[in-house]
């Protein structure tokens, strides 16, 4: 339970840090603006995609060329691409966010559409406060880092990486047919939902208030388990502790799951 307060007495600090230091800045880049955003990706190790109140879609395609395009486009060059020796970097956000809610309800998020090259297998890094992502189709990558605010991230189709990452303050996380040797993630208002396809690997949550609901087709793993406030149940056992640890198979992956307040469920 520790680490449990501890993420807690944090959460105010990664609030601040997240909305003090972004949009991130990168020195020594060639940048551009640009209305649509067509770039080769051919020596580049980490796509990197911020915004503030756009919804991202990210759609794999046979195509050789990165390709962006925002819907219902914002006016006067809404890209800000900024390319490195191995790193590309896209920017862009809705010309009428603003940090404190509107009471019109006109608002409506924009819509960014990423047509990323399936022969793209490097890292991919997505920043994004007040706007959802979409994976809409199988997708393969080294390493998935994504952080969040006020948002959810969820996938159709097979996402397979060695890494994903997820961080969250507002939203949840929903990853269905993963498959993947490292997953971690920690939101701090939100639900995680996590669903092996057919192997699994290792496992960190941390969840301040929200569920935990993993699916293995064959559980082969370790695992420790604590809730403050919720309740844990193990292969439709309920179990009446709040904190548990058990093994299945051979115990070949680590899985570590903590919430403050939210059912943890494993099946």
């Amino acid at each position: 339970m520790k680490k449990l307060i501890g993420f807690a007495m944090i959460v105010l600090g990664l609030i601040l840090l997240v909305l003090t230091t972004f949009p991130l800045f990168f020195s020594n880049f060639a940048n551009s603006q640009v209305d649509n955003v067509t770039k080769s990706l051919d020596g580049i190790n980490t796509l990197s995609l911020e915004s503030k109140a756009i919804h991202w879609t990210i759609v794999p395609v046979e195509d050789e060329e990165l390709r962006i395009e925002l819907a219902n486009g914002e006016q006067g060059k809404p890209f800000k691409v900024e390319q490195g020796r191995s790193q590309l970097n896209v920017i862009t956000e809705h010309k009428r966010f603003g940090w404190f809610p509107s009471f019109s309800n006109s608002f409506k998020k924009g819509e960014a559409t990423v047509y990323l090259p399936k022969s793209f297998t490097q890292g991919l890094d997505i920043s994004t406060v007040s706007g959802d992502i979409t994976f809409d189709g199988d997708i393969t990558l080294d390493e998935l880092n994504v952080e969040m605010v006020s948002g959810e991230v969820m996938n159709s189709g097979n996402l397979q990486a060695d890494e994903i990452d997820v961080d969250s303050v507002s939203g949840h996380v929903h990853l269905v047919q993963v498959t993947s040797s490292d997953i971690h993630a920690d939101t701090v208002s939100g639900d995680v939902l996590v669903q092996y396809d057919t192997e699994q690997g290792d496992l960190s949550v941390d969840t301040v208030s929200g569920k935990v609901e993993v699916t293995v087709p064959t559980w082969d793993a370790t695992y420790e388990l604590d809730t403050l406030s919720g309740t844990i149940v193990d292969q439709g056992t309920r179990i009446k502790a709040r904190e548990f640890s058990s093994s299945l198979g051979n115990g070949n992956a680590e899985v570590e799951i903590s919430t403050l307040s939210g059912d943890i469920t494993l099946n």
